[in-house]
């Protein structure tokens, strides 16, 4: 899955984009709940990173972005705050990068999608994929200044979980992906908001782990698709 060709419009500063706002102002409205002072804050118009002993500038570049210039088109969000690491989402003129960046080292690591912490800040589950992914869903555990992917959900397993979801009904005739969003997480339950790739029918899931692992229940309430 990937994030969608920006608009002109949408890079436009946040006060003047109005209701064009896409994810890249979406993000930037989101993003003053994860700022904090002396760790990651807005100077002049730079997102701000005080991590390893030092600071890490990300300057947007709206104006290559306004010129269509994609190699240079750069708008930087922080999106999420976790205790001894937190992300930084890099939106570009297609698609964007998500960097996870350790408190302690100052270390940088590129995951293919916003993070969802758990409260101790050890794990995240990715939901929203932002590039190219044969999964949609993982969890990933830091491992020193670094991540590791513990568990993946591959795409074309929700055809075999979800019959369907295979486009064998009138509705649904060419077959959906389901698309998840975290939505909370408490102990080793991972509560997910569920949606197919066309925004037409949402439905709950969840993500629980135990001794022998992860597992998804995310299968389609009976009926939700009309029969042929």
């Amino acid at each position: 899955m990937r994030v969608w060709l920006f608009s002109i419009l949408s890079l436009l500063p946040l006060s003047a984009a109005g209701q064009s706002c896409n994810d890249a102002c979406m993000a930037r409205k989101a993003e003053a709940q994860w700022l904090k002072a002396g760790l990651a804050e807005r100077m002049d118009g730079r997102l701000v990173v005080t991590a390893g002993g030092r600071r890490l500038v990300f300057a947007d570049n709206r104006k290559a972005c306004d010129a269509g210039e994609a190699r240079d088109c750069a708008i930087y969000a922080l999106v999420a705050n976790a205790p001894g690491s937190l992300a930084v989402q890099k939106f570009e003129f297609e698609g964007s990068d998500t960097y996870l960046i350790d408190l302690r080292s100052g270390r940088k690591t590129e995951l293919d999608g916003v993070p969802v912490f758990s409260s101790d800040g050890r794990k995240f589950v990715i939901a929203a994929f932002s590039g190219d992914s044969e999964n949609n869903l993982e969890v990933w555990r830091r491992t020193g200044d670094g991540a590791a992917l513990e568990w993946a959900h591959p795409f074309r397993q929700s055809w075999t979980e979800d019959a369907a979801l295979h486009g064998d009904t009138l509705e649904n005739k060419w077959g959906l992906a389901p698309v998840f969003r975290v939505t909370g997480w408490q102990g080793d339950r991972v509560s997910l908001a569920i949606s197919t790739d066309d925004q037409r029918h949402n439905w709950t899931g969840t993500l629980l782990h135990d001794a022998q692992g992860w597992h998804l229940s995310a299968k389609s309430p009976p009926g939700m698709f009309a029969k042929r």
